[in-house]
This record gives C-alpha cells, sequence and structure tokens, in this order.
C-alpha cells in the first residue's frame, strides 16, 4: 500500500479510485494555524455542519455563516498552505476526500480570490447524515421542505456580500460522490425547485448569472452560492492542451514550494509555461528558468511567459548547469506522468534533483504515484497522493536542505 506523508493525519474514509464504500467516516477538522487541541465534530449544528436535513420540530437545519471552497481530490492540504500564509488559523472542516475546506467566512474570505482553490461558495443548506438517511438525501429533503421566506434571505445574504444585488439569472451544478441516497440530477433538481418557489422571476440558463452549486457524499452534503470562480476566470485548461495543468493546481504547487516574490522559479519540465507564467504574473518571481523538449510546447511557453522576466532553453532538464541557478531557487514542476505521457526515468531525475539540491530553497514536484514514492524516500522529502483529472498522483515537496533519518510517513489517505 502506497503511503502518504500530506500535512494532515488521521483515519481517511473512501479512496479516489476503489469505488465507493459504504463504511465512509467523516473527516477529522484540522485547525490550520495550528495542531488542533482536541477533536471537533465537523457535522454538528451551530458551527458545523447541520446534523441532519430537517430537525424533529419540522425546521430546516441551521446553517452558520460558513464558506466552502473546492479544488481537486487530495489538494486541500495546498489550500491550507495559503490560508496559514494569510494568517487565517481558524478550524476547518474537510471533505469529499479532501477535495473541500469549510470554515467560517470573514471579509477577507469572501473578499480574497484565493489562489489553490478552483471555486468559493456562500453556504446556504448543508446536511449530515441522519438515521437511514445519507447526507446527500437529507439535503434534498431540507430544501424539500424549506419554506421560501427562510430560503430567500439565506440567497439573499451572499448576494449582498458579492455586491450582485439583481440575480435574475442562474445556474445550477451538482456533484454526487460514492453511493448516496439520491442522484445528482435529482438534487440538483431540488435546488431548482427551491429557488423558483422563492425567487418566482428569476430564470435558469446553462451559464451566467448566479451559479449554484450541490457537493455531496454519504456524510457531509453542502449547497451554497459561488463567491467566484477561478476556472471560468483562466479557462479550464491552458490553451486545452494535453498535459496542461490547471492555474489553481499550479498556483498549489507555488504555494507548497513556498515561493515568495522577489524569487526564482525553476521549471525544467515546463510545458507550456503555466507554471512560470503563474509563478511570474501571481506570485511575482523574478526570475523563472524553464526546460522543455517538445518543439510546439516550447513555443507556446516562449509566448506565454514574461520575456523580461524569463530564461527558457529547449532541451532536456538535466542540461541544465546547477551551478548557474541562484542561490535559494525554488524548484516548481509538472513532470510527465500517466497513460498518455512516457515517464522520466527515476535513476536520471534522482541524478539531477542530487546536483542541484544545494542550489534549492524549497521544492513541489508533482508526478506518478510509484515515482513520487521513490523520489520522497530517496531524497527524504514529503509526498502527498492527489488526483489530477481522475489521474492518481503524488506531489513530492519540502525543504530539499533538510536531510532527516528517513522518509516522513503517515496513514494513506488516497490509496489508488
Amino acid at each position: 500500500m502506497a503511503r502518504d506523508s500530506g500535512e494532515q493525519r488521521g483515519p481517511r474514509r473512501g479512496t479516489a479510485l476503489d469505488g465507493p464504500r459504504r463504511d465512509v467516516r467523516p473527516d477529522r477538522p484540522r485547525n490550520i494555524g495550528g495542531p488542533a487541541r482536541g477533536p471537533r465534530v465537523p457535522l454538528a449544528d451551530g458551527r458545523g455542519l447541520p446534523a441532519s436535513g430537517g430537525e424533529r420540530s419540522g425546521g430546516p437545519p441551521r446553517s452558520a455563516e460558513r464558506v466552502f471552497v473546492i479544488t481537486q481530490p487530495g489538494w486541500a492540504f495546498a489550500t491550507l498552505a495559503e490560508l496559514r500564509g494569510m494568517g487565517i488559523g481558524a478550524y476547518v472542516d474537510l471533505l469529499h476526500r479532501d477535495s473541500t475546506l469549510v470554515m467560517d467566512s470573514s471579509q477577507e474570505l469572501v473578499r480574497t480570490r484565493l489562489k489553490t482553490a478552483a471555486d468559493a461558495y456562500g453556504l446556504v443548506v448543508s446536511s449530515g447524515p441522519r438515521g437511514q438517511w445519507d447526507a446527500a438525501r437529507g439535503l434534498a429533503q431540507a430544501l424539500r421542505q424549506m419554506p421560501p421566506q427562510q430560503f430567500q434571505p439565506r440567497l439573499w445574504h451572499w448576494l449582498m456580500q458579492t455586491r450582485r444585488t439583481r440575480a435574475a439569472n442562474y445556474s445550477v451544478g451538482s456533484e454526487v460522490w460514492g453511493e448516496t441516497g439520491v442522484h445528482r440530477r435529482d438534487l440538483g433538481q431540488a435546488v431548482r425547485n427551491a429557488v423558483r418557489a422563492a425567487f418566482p422571476r428569476w430564470r435558469e440558463q446553462p451559464a451566467g448569472g448566479m451559479r449554484l452549486l450541490c457537493k455531496a457524499d454519504t456524510q457531509a452534503a453542502l449547497m451554497g452560492v459561488q463567491l467566484y470562480g477561478n476556472l471560468a476566470e483562466h479557462g479550464e485548461i491552458d490553451e486545452g492542451r494535453p498535459g496542461s495543468l490547471r492555474e489553481h493546481l499550479a498556483c498549489g504547487l507555488l504555494t507548497v514550494a513556498g515561493v515568495q516574490p522577489g524569487e526564482a522559479v525553476l521549471d525544467p519540465f515546463m510545458g507550456t509555461g503555466t507554471i512560470l507564467r503563474v509563478a511570474a504574473q501571481v506570485y511575482d518571481a523574478a526570475a523563472c528558468m524553464g526546460a522543455e523538449v517538445d518543439r510546439t510546447a516550447f513555443r507556446v511557453a516562449e509566448g506565454r511567459v514574461p520575456p523580461e522576466q524569463s530564461e527558457l532553453r529547449f532541451g532536456a532538464f538535466d542540461a541544465l548547469d546547477p551551478e548557474a541557478l541562484p542561490e535559494g531557487t525554488r524548484l516548481v514542476s509538472n513532470l510527465p506522468f500517466g497513460v498518455r505521457f512516457a515517464q522520466v526515468e527515476t535513476e536520471r531525475l534522482l541524478a539531477f534533483l542530487r546536483a542541484i539540491r544545494p542550489k534549492l530553497s524549497g521544492l513541489a514536484l508533482l508526478m506518478g504515484r510509484e515515482q513520487g514514492e521513490k523520489v520522497a524516500s530517496a531524497l527524504r522529502l514529503r509526498s502527498k497522493n492527489v488526483l489530477v483529472l481522475g489521474q492518481p498522483a503524488s506531489v513530492v515537496y519540502g525543504d530539499p536542505q533538510v536531510r532527516s533519518a528517513g522518509p516522513v510517513r503517515s496513514v494513506d489517505r488516497t490509496r489508488g
């Protein structure tokens, strides 16, 4: 079994690749300001998620003023790192195979666009399991039972937060994970019916306007109003080219590597240059160095990475001169992996990493899981199992100048 060395530890629920499981357990809440002082049940009323889709009194579930942000499975640890960097030290619930983070809202979270998240939503209704009902079915029932006079102010609150006072058009999305008691189509329809009852003049359209989302599994179900969306802002995949990395995941790697303004970033497998472009434009990197062996991808990168901040070379990664690297360079790269791309020979990669290691101050490398485990073990670094567009992968990261007695390990959390 692969071992995962992510930021968080503890028993996990289901996996992203082994199919649905019935014995799913709720995620443990995390204190992003430091270690948790004790267990906190994430599926409870008040500050946590409501326990069910309807209380015995017949009232709707209570929903504290909370936000949830979503990313790819396993990538929540990168958003946690960004939140730490912002100085936010609240407790965070990790849900849906570490692809959703739920936390108390603040003006900073509502107004500031998190770079490592795909989207952010203001929480309107939520549900946990109760009795024979799983969370997804509980949420659908809550939406059906909620009176329009209760649903209206919940939506208006988030519209006012985002300064959208007129939202005559809306769209609905839904994601359901695992063997739940309700199909995602039915969950989406429950949202539509609630909106129509509360706002009869509003009209649904495929895109644009207010975006509503339901995201659910057996243990936690959320319905929210989109505050912002990085995928809609930048496009899901740069240039539509196979192997291109989504921008919020590039931000995740740069954040985990600890990139700061004015530093140098090296991407020896730069492809079309997504990581280096984001490093220059979003992280204010002073120098962006890269190498690429594919001529077409290299030409695209030349046109995307700011030339005044870049030094790009056409050729193999290990043709780079380690002595030419600035001291304190951050190594950030998306290595070839998966069924469509030939993996770099591990020993050749390790030789390159050992050669440039003295010049590095931080690194984050996305690669295949098996190779990631070998690299993390050989270099005494951390590794975190993630998914990238459904493909199993690993992020190898850490301080390259710290050589511990062995690789950092913890219980595997996204087995594939």
